[in-house]
Order: structure tokens, then C-alpha cells, then sequence
């Protein structure tokens, strides 16, 4: 058991860093929107996943640029598409 504990933690700790070693990420929303924002590292560390890194830590810096801190963040990834610099797309 110690050793999936460990094993998730590195494997955390690999997200977080390439999650932070990319500078922008742009998001389309629903609504038509579409944002291109930086990301803070305390966005990324609360994370479970690439993935979900990516979805909070763009979502975290837009609500700051937008100073919304009180939406629901799970509600607006839901309605997002995530874009990394790499041309994937991420649907929450």
C-alpha cells in the first residue's frame, strides 16, 4: 500500500510540473466565449490529475482576471473546452 501512495504522489508531482512548465492555455466556452490566460502554480497544485490541473489552473487565473472568486469552478469547467499549447483539447 506504501508503495502506491508513493506511486501516486510522483505521478501528481509529474502533472503539476509539466501543467506549470506551459504558460497559457485557452478556453472556449459555451457561451462563445473564448480566453487566452496564464496560469499561477497555486492554481495547479490542486490537482488530482493533468487533466483536472489544466481545467483549475486556467479557470483559477481567469476568475482572478475576472475577480469572480466566488463561482463555482466545476460548474464553469463543465461548460468549457480546454486547449493546451500542444493542440489537445481537454472536456471535463
Amino acid at each position: 500500500m506504501a508503495a502506491t501512495g508513493t506511486d501516486e504522489k510522483v505521478k501528481r508531482e509529474a502533472c503539476t510540473r509539466t501543467v506549470t512548465a506551459a504558460s497559457t492555455l485557452k478556453v472556449r466556452c459555451e457561451s462563445g466565449g473564448s480566453v487566452t490566460a496564464t496560469f499561477t502554480e497555486e492554481c495547479t497544485q490542486e490537482a488530482d490529475n493533468c487533466e483536472e490541473a489544466q481545467v483549475i489552473a486556467f479557470i483559477c487565473a481567469s476568475l482572478k482576471a475576472k475577480q469572480k472568486a466566488n463561482a463555482n469552478i466545476s460548474k464553469v469547467a463543465q461548460l468549457c473546452t480546454v486547449e493546451g499549447g500542444g493542440g489537445s483539447t481537454i472536456q471535463p
